[in-house]
């Protein structure tokens, strides 16, 4: 374009162009620029907030960090502490296994998330049914029926039976159930009390074999752990040994281990369905309480009864409530299959109640119960041959341990909460620093392609305006990038001179023209870059930065003296 004769432009027209090639690129790629833009201002604003609080920091950290204890964390903490207090006392009371009711707290604590929710739908039932029959219907008149909820369970049940058949594939037992089964039948019929020692070796040898089968799951760790079992079977036999009562003699201590009314203390206290089988139902109420963990874990009802006349004054707490719902109907609905992971928690709820009020629960146990001292009188008789003689001595210990952790876990619930709640915050912390870093990093640099396109694309359109712009400013960015190449040559220069101002003259020289020679190659190479589109002739290809360190690298006379 000829700048001694300048083309009226109107500037409206310009501008208005810019503004259509705006809209037309969103049209275009909505999506991502209106993803872009929005998460730009939402940077922005954030950036502005952060300045402000930044300005007012001696003052808002206070209160920000009042606020976050007093509101967020001290409640939370306190409910925590208190839930975790009454599962100790409710342990202490009933007199469990602390590592046994660990291992059964998350089938338990499934069944308690089925009440709440049994309870929660039971009273909201006739809005969910209204709204998922509206929604239901929508869904129908503008899709189709749904088939996901069959998949979905089509491929839970061919990967519950695929899994199935794997295991029972693993349990290559045979031999040793066989073993078992010859033992306890020649027990049966050819035990008497007075050929009761000859069994005592085979019946140990039985118990130490199926330890080895059982430590042989563990791999490499087989034999530590095979160990480990031995060690703690004669330690709790030397514990029972010692605490005993009577005097006497270590060997007369040691006759003790085949006394049969050690082994009837010892089981006294064991039953396979506990309360259940013993105890008639008072309600159905009762019996859900009795075998789930709400007594244990959480008691909502006493908190709710504290703060009832408090919340029902509150009305903030009831659009807080409605907030809340409808964005877990939000999630849920973008999040189909939520339904499907909460139909486990009810279905196990369910079955524990559909059997207390059948009675089947009530039958089953007390018909395991018999069965179970059938053979526990069965076996307490033949306790030489069939028993370990160490069982004594393992429960007795066993429950020493559990008294001392109950008790050890109980006194620190208060420092462990704390330490649970920092972390929780610290993790929280990074994780969403890392997140929004992220996210504004990728949306910023989405933003700055889509306007380097919207300028390149707009000027390509109306060359008219660049008339815009000063007469010399294409010159003047070349010349201020001319400026910063030989600026920056002359300071490395001067940098590598007093640098090696003791080293050996030539290799210095040669050391400071590779770097200069680098910092040459890579400014030619970010102009090319930045016009490959217009730009005629040779251009620096990444091979020769590449082989420009190379040299730098490769060079023992230089590298070797630095």
């Amino acid at each position: 374009m000829n700048r001694s004769e300048p083309i009226p432009i109107r500037r409206d027209r310009s501008f208005d162009s810019v503004l259509n090639r705006l809209l037309r690129m969103r049209s275009q790629n909505h999506e991502s620029f209106r993803a872009a833009m929005y998460n730009f201002l939402i940077a922005a604003g954030v950036g502005a907030f952060v300045a402000v609080c930044f300005i007012l920091g001696p003052f808002v950290r206070p209160l920000l960090w009042a606020f976050l204890m007093g509101a967020v964390l001290f409640p939370f903490k306190r409910r925590l502490a208190e839930s975790v207090n009454n599962w100790f006392q409710r342990l202490e009371e009933r007199d469990c296994n602390v590592l046994v009711s660990i291992c059964l707290s998350p089938l338990e604590a499934t069944e308690h998330c089925g009440r709440l929710l049994i309870g929660w739908l039971c009273e909201h039932w006739q809005l969910l049914l209204a709204g998922c029959g509206v929604a239901g219907c929508i869904k129908l008149l503008v899709l189709y029926a749904p088939k996901g909820f069959l998949l979905a369970l089509w491929h839970w049940i061919t990967f519950s039976h695929g899994l199935f058949v794997q295991i029972i594939g693993y349990l290559n037992v045979y031999v040793l159930i066989a073993l078992v089964l010859v033992y306890l039948t020649c027990v049966h019929f050819f035990w008497k009390p007075e050929n009761s020692a000859h069994f005592v070796i085979a019946g140990q040898s039985m118990w130490i074999a199926i330890a080895g089968y059982l430590s042989s799951f563990l791999g490499a760790l087989q034999v530590p752990v095979f160990l480990l079992v031995m060690a703690y079977v004669t330690a709790s036999t030397a514990y029972h040994l010692q605490t005993r009562e009577e005097s006497g003699s270590y060997l007369d201590r040691l006759q003790k281990l085949f006394d049969k009314n050690d082994f009837e203390r010892s089981l006294s206290n064991f039953s396979i369905c506990g309360k259940l089988g013993s105890e008639p139902p008072l309600s159905p109420q009762s019996e859900v309480e009795d075998i789930s963990l709400s007594d244990t874990v959480d008691s909502t009802d006493t908190f709710d009864a504290k703060n009832g006349a408090e919340i029902e004054g509150h009305q903030s707490d009831t659009f807080f409530k409605l907030l809340f719902y409808a964005c877990l109907g939000t999630f849920l609905y973008r999040n189909v299959w939520m339904f499907i992971l909460a139909a486990i928690p009810i279905l196990l709820h369910l079955i524990y109640t559909v059997g207390v009020y059948t009675g089947i629960t009530q039958f089953a146990c007390s018909k395991i119960n018999e069965v179970y001292q059938a053979l526990r009188s069965w076996a307490i008789e033949h306790h030489s041959a069939v028993l370990p003689l160490c069982l004594p001595g393992v429960l007795e210990l066993n429950y020493k341990i559990n008294t001392i952790v109950r008790d050890s876990l109980k006194s620190s619930v208060e420092s462990v909460t704390s330490i649970l709640m920092i972390i929780l915050m610290l993790l929280i912390i990074v994780f969403l620093s890392v997140f929004f870093c992220v996210n504004i990093y990728s949306e910023t640099i989405e933003v700055a392609y889509l306007g380097k396109d919207l300028i390149n694309k707009t000027i390509t359109d109306r060359p008219e305006l660049i008339d815009i712009l000063p007469a010399n400013m294409q010159a003047s960015i070349d010349d201020a990038l001319d400026n910063a190449h030989h600026y920056g040559r002359r300071k490395i220069e001067t940098y590598i001179d007093d640098w090696l101002a003791d080293a050996d003259k030539v290799h210095a020289t040669k050391l400071k023209e590779q770097i200069l020679d680098v910092w040459d190659r890579l400014i030619q190479y970010w102009i090319d870059f930045s016009k490959a589109d217009t730009s005629y002739g040779p251009r620096v290809p990444t091979d020769a930065l590449k082989s420009t360190f190379g040299e730098i690298v490769d060079n023992p006379g230089v590298l070797g003296r630095y």
